[in-house]
């Protein structure tokens, strides 16, 4: 079991907190994510799906009592938990947070671009990538839509983008509304990442007396 220590590597951005950090390093990893590799290679292959270029299993991987798969899957709990209680600046048990996730794996061929995601409404987007072969970029741009440019018929891009380069092992969560666009460089190799969409309901328990 990894266990996610949630330390300075929360940041805010577009007045919301993101989060990233690297897990390289902390013992049982590498076993861990060649563990993962081999799962989703496997399933992709009996998928018969070598070919295409971005193969994902059905969203309900973390149903599938892999361990390594429910690591990851803890990891992003607490870090989701964690990102909550800071975006409403308050002091929530972990009790009344209740997360309602889908998560699935993906295989991704070095060359390829997945933008423009949006996961609104949910609250959190996150990824642990498993395997990076080459240069993976994830820009973040802001959830409001692109102003006109009159007289154009035209959108002027997001000129606030917040850039991450997320390497092999690292972790990234940040809010599902913000628009996405994840670039995977040129190179041999392919990209293998777990990746999750969650809600979050916050409840109080009545205490017992």
């Amino acid at each position: 079991m990894i266990f996610l220590k949630i330390t300075d590597q929360v940041y805010s951005g577009f007045s919301v907190p993101i989060f990233q950090t690297d897990i390289s390093g902390t013992e049982g990893v590498e076993g861990m994510n060649d563990e993962i590799s081999r799962y989703l290679l496997n399933e992709r292959s009996k998928a018969k799906a070598e070919g295409r270029f971005d193969w994902a299993t059905p969203h309900d991987l973390h149903k599938q009592g892999n361990p390594s798969i429910d690591s990851v899957v803890d990891m992003f709990g607490k870090a989701i938990s964690h990102l909550t209680r800071l975006r409403f600046d308050m002091e929530i048990p972990s009790s009344d947070i209740s997360i309602s996730a889908d998560v699935w794996g993906s295989v991704t061929s070095s060359g390829a671009v997945v933008s423009m995601l949006n996961f609104a409404p949910l609250h959190w987007r996150g990824i642990y990538f498993v395997k990076c072969d080459t240069k993976v970029t994830i820009e973040l741009a802001p959830p409001y839509p692109p102003a006109p440019i009159h007289g154009t018929g035209k959108y002027a891009k997001a000129q606030t983008k917040i850039t991450l380069e997320p390497k092999t092992s690292g972790v990234v969560v940040f809010p599902a509304n913000l628009t996405h666009s994840i670039v995977y460089a040129p190179g041999g190799g392919e990209n293998i990442a777990i990746e999750v969409i969650a809600g979050v309901l916050l409840t109080e328990k009545e205490e017992s007396t």
